[in-house]
């Protein structure tokens, strides 16, 4: 079995390419064995369905596999807070394929290419 951090990073990475607008930051603290997850923002955090059934999901699925350890979701409005973290998601970059092009050289400029 994996260790607990290897699986939660995988898991993170996994349910912020699922959604939307969403940014996800990871510590783990070895003095509580705790791994606390900040999700931002709140509104996903509170509202969004399919977040919180991932969310839950992911809890169940981490209890299962390390039921000695603890782990806390948090949003940014939490009185605990992200210290020193040892994974941040954010910023997205989508690329509108359509808005790709490739040069095409005329054909007079393609005989002029060297040849290997």
């Amino acid at each position: 079995m994996r260790d607990s951090r290897t699986f939660l990073k995988s898991n993170l990475k996994k349910l912020f390419l699922e959604l939307e607008n969403i940014e996800i930051s990871y510590e783990y603290r070895v003095s509580s064995n705790t791994h606390i997850v900040e999700v931002k923002p709140t509104s996903i955090y509170r509202n969004c369905t399919k977040y919180i059934e991932k969310e839950l999901a992911l809890e169940a699925s981490f209890y299962d596999n390390f039921p000695d350890e603890s782990i806390l979701f948090i949003s940014e409005e939490s009185l605990t807070q992200i210290k020193t973290p040892d994974l941040i998601l954010k910023f997205k970059m989508k690329y509108n394929i359509s808005n790709l092009y490739t040069p095409i050289l005329p054909s007079e400029s393609l005989a002029k290419i060297p040849m290997l």
